[in-house]
Formats: C-alpha cells, sequence, structure tokens
C-alpha cells in the first residue's frame, strides 16, 4: 500500500494503465468501462504521453483510427519519442 504516496488521479491513472497492460499481456479484451474512465483523467493530464498512447491503443482496438491517430499524434507532441505512439502512428 502506497497510502498517500500519489494524489487521487496518479493513482486512478496508474490503475487504469495497470489494468491495460495486465488486459494485453493475458490477451483479455479491455473492459469497455475503461475508455470513457480514461478520458476523464486525461481532462487533467494534458502532458501524460503514456495516457494519450493509452488512449490510442484503445481506440484503435475499436477500429476508430481516426481517434486512434489523434490520441497518438497527442502523445508525441508531448513526447516526440515515445515508442508505443511512434508504433502506434505507423500501424
Amino acid at each position: 500500500d502506497h497510502g498517500d504516496a500519489f494524489p487521487g488521479t496518479e493513482k486512478q491513472r496508474n490503475l487504469v494503465l495497470g489494468t491495460i497492460i495486465h488486459c494485453q499481456r493475458r490477451g483479455v479484451p479491455i473492459p469497455d468501462s475503461v475508455y470513457p474512465f480514461l478520458l476523464e483523467i486525461a481532462k487533467s493530464r494534458p502532458d501524460d504521453a503514456a495516457l494519450f498512447s493509452a488512449l490510442g491503443a484503445l481506440a484503435q482496438s475499436k477500429n476508430d483510427l481516426a481517434k486512434a491517430r489523434e490520441f497518438y499524434q497527442r502523445a508525441l507532441s508531448v513526447s516526440p519519442e515515445f515508442d508505443a505512439a511512434l508504433d502506434g502512428v505507423f500501424d
């Protein structure tokens, strides 16, 4: 338990990103509820490349390629060499 080491939004962000990674590694579908939850967190974290890259991957998994590209490009605007976003843009 980290107690209050992480503020609420960061704790939620880490939990959701961890859930996504867990599901991807096990080949389990990511719950639909993750996407809107991550969108809400993104409102308070506009410079979080990992978060926007995860949103890109989620949009891509839902076959919303225009939205996926938008999220990946947002991640790259924050962190131009972020590998996950680079991979997503060129998929």
